[in-house]
């Protein structure tokens, strides 16, 4: 069988959903791994490729707002919740857009610290389609 190739220019750091994601519209996500250049999330519902948004890292990591862009979404699969409604479990991709360097320069700290030993207990991490008034560097 064919190996196959990897297509991600930067190493990544894979978090098996340890921290919670809230999409713009209030949608809970989990964080399944980060790079210097985007994300990928786990979640209920369609985040739509293309639109843009803010990704915001926990305090326990750092004071971060990152802009992104919803590279791709992946429908996994359909599942009931507690709600009692059925809702689609999908896959996201998301690309940072127009970092700033000390923005990069906290996000590779980061990654350098994130080890599966290191990776703290579920927190909170927010993406966003309105920046707030003032973006953290």
């Amino acid at each position: 069988m064919a190996e196959r190739k990897e297509r991600r220019t930067a190493s990544r750091v894979t978090l098996s959903g340890t921290y919670i994601v809230w999409t713009h519209e209030g949608v809970e996500a989990h964080l399944l791994d980060l790079s210097l250049h985007g994300a990928r999330v786990e979640h209920f519902g369609i985040l739509r490729p293309g639109s843009l948004c803010f990704l915001q890292l926990p305090a326990n990591l750092a004071t971060l707002l990152l802009p992104v862009q919803v590279l791709w979404c992946t429908i996994l699969g359909a599942e009931w919740r507690s709600d009692g409604e059925r809702h689609l479990r999908s896959h996201s991709g998301l690309w940072f857009t127009k970092m700033t360097e000390p923005q990069r320069t906290v996000l590779a700290g980061i990654l350098q610290q994130l080890t599966p030993e290191t990776i703290p207990a579920l927190t909170t991490v927010r993406v966003q389609h309105n920046p707030p008034s003032t973006i953290p560097a």
